[in-house]
């Protein structure tokens, strides 16, 4: 007749939009233990197992996360873990005496690049305009090699993408 205890708490994580996220938990006591995942302390439909599983995250979907463990003899609630989900870059185009300015708004610290091509679609490989470590939000740049283009397409990208890694920011 043991109360549930948990063994192992769920821990915080940071994911991009679309991908998946796992939080687990493993907790004894006293069988049949159930499950209930909360998200900012709201149950999550149907998250009654000891892993939740977030398949392509959206941005709604960050928040704090927790798991109440109960059986028969009494229940115990996790620690709450934090789920930051980090959206695309955003690219906005006006002018400014006659040169495109180009804000971009990502996330401080990652690296991205800044992209353009002649027409679209285009099947040849984008070409670089320059590469952006986000010290701030956003960041202001002038396409001054525009001149003697008739038309621009642009796009930022996040560069560096690899499991242990965000973008120049490794995960811990």
């Amino acid at each position: 007749n043991v109360t549930p205890q948990l063994l192992t708490q769920p821990q915080s994580q940071t994911a991009f939009t679309g991908t998946p996220v796992l939080f687990s938990a493993i907790a004894d006591g006293t069988p049949a233990l159930r499950y209930q995942w909360l998200q900012d302390d709201l149950p999550l439909a149907g998250a009654t197992n000891a892993m939740l599983w977030l398949t392509n995250v959206q941005p709604v979907q960050a928040g704090y996360y927790s798991v109440v463990v109960t059986n028969n003899y009494g229940s115990v609630t996790s620690s709450i873990a934090a789920l930051a989900v980090i959206g695309p870059p955003q690219l906005a185009i006006s002018w400014g005496n006659g040169l495109p300015l180009l804000d971009l708004t990502g996330t401080a610290g990652f690296a991205y690049a800044l992209e353009h091509a002649p027409e679209l679609p285009w099947s040849g490989t984008w070409l670089n305009l320059t590469n952006v470590t986000l010290t701030s939000d956003p960041w202001r740049g002038i396409d001054t090699s525009i001149a003697s283009t008739q038309q621009r397409y642009y796009r930022a990208r996040q560069l560096n993408f690899a499991p242990d890694s965000f973008a120049g920011k490794t995960v811990v």
